[in-house]
């Protein structure tokens, strides 16, 4: 249950340093009196999430690979494997389609967010703790709703082993390997129909929720501490 772990604990550490840095740094280059308008806070988040493909592809990468596996490997492991079979480029493996995926997530994700705080009624003097929390579930949520299709082909890509050192995987078969992003599309709903689209999504909401409200929160009591 937790093969893969070690990925994302360090992985989303920096990508989500990344995330919010670039997001405020984006935030500053518009011009605006008192708050940005909604628009602005979406394009900057898009802005945001197109950065953040450097962390997000090798940690989806090795977290998918390692979860996949027959074989007893280790995060590191995989790590390693990766590298020797395809150097850093292997690491971005599924890189364009994140890209893809990442950018308009991202700019629902703090659209949505900034939106529930306005109609929570959310500011400097009444902070309380239930409106962030919720306001945070909510756009985590409607983020990973709004792409999840996308993140199905990505995570097909990804799970492709390239080269002989890997061993052979009977979670994901297929007949030949896909060659693009539009081949894995057509191949898998020729396969599998619309719905393979959708496999996964309630396990994915259902953790969305309080991870994405917890990382909010954190986020707005960490910056009032600083």
């Amino acid at each position: 249950m937790f093969k893969g772990v070690l990925s994302p604990i360090v992985g989303l550490a920096g990508l989500n340093a990344l995330l919010f840095l670039a997001y405020g740094t984006l935030l500053r280059c518009f011009e605006y009196e008192k708050e940005p308008s909604l628009l602005q806070v979406y394009l900057a988040g898009a802005g945001a999430g197109f950065t953040c493909f450097l962390f997000s592809t090798p940690t989806d990468l090795v977290k998918i690979k390692a979860q996949i596996t027959r074989l007893p490997k280790s995060s590191l492991q995989i790590t390693k494997e990766v590298y020797q079979a395809s150097g850093i480029k292997g690491f971005y493996q599924g890189g364009l389609v994140t890209v893809m995926r990442d950018s308009p997530s991202y700019g629902i994700y703090f659209w949505a967010y900034e939106g529930l705080k306005r109609g929570l009624d959310v500011n400097e003097t009444t902070k309380e703790a239930w409106k962030f929390l919720l306001a945070g579930g909510l756009a985590g949520t409607l983020s990973w709703a709004s792409i999840y299709p996308l993140d199905v082909v990505k995570s097909r890509l990804q799970m492709q082993y390239e080269g002989d050192r890997f061993e052979t995987t009977r979670l994901l078969v297929i007949d030949r390997p896909y060659m693009s992003i539009k081949d894995c599309i057509l191949r898998s709903y020729r396969s599998e129909g619309i719905a393979v689209f959708f496999r996964g999504l309630w396990p994915t909401l259902l953790r969305a929720f309080p991870v994405n409200a917890v990382t909010f929160y954190v986020y707005e009591l960490m910056i009032g501490i600083l």
